[in-house]
């Protein structure tokens, strides 16, 4: 924990802090650094009994960006993803071009 998605300034990131060192790196990114010291959440079972309310505090650390300004700020520190739409995924020109967008006709 946490490994959920996280609202932002305009969408959606996937975060995935599964090893504590992930979420010391977390925590000084999200520019809570108290975070990564706090007892309350020392441990995983400690984060995950605490879901809600820590759930809550990333939410409002993570509105302050965009998934892309995240997704940027956190890469190579944390594992984390961009949360798109179906729309998004489907006209993203990287994916078409890399041949990941297949298209087909249904039969009426």
């Amino acid at each position: 924990m946490p490994c959920q998605l996280y609202r932002t300034g305009d969408g959606w990131i996937y975060v995935m802090c599964n090893k504590p060192k992930f979420w010391t790196a977390l925590c000084h990114a999200i520019g809570r650094a108290d975070l990564a010291s706090d007892p309350d959440y020392a441990s995983f079972g400690d984060r995950l009994a605490r879901r809600e309310e820590l759930t809550t505090i990333l939410d409002a650390a993570f509105s302050i960006s965009t998934p892309a300004e995240w997704l940027e700020r956190l890469k190579g520190q944390v594992p984390v993803a961009l949360v798109r739409t179906p729309r998004e995924a489907l006209l993203d020109p990287e994916a078409r071009k890399k041949g990941r967008v297949e298209t087909c006709c249904l039969a009426e």
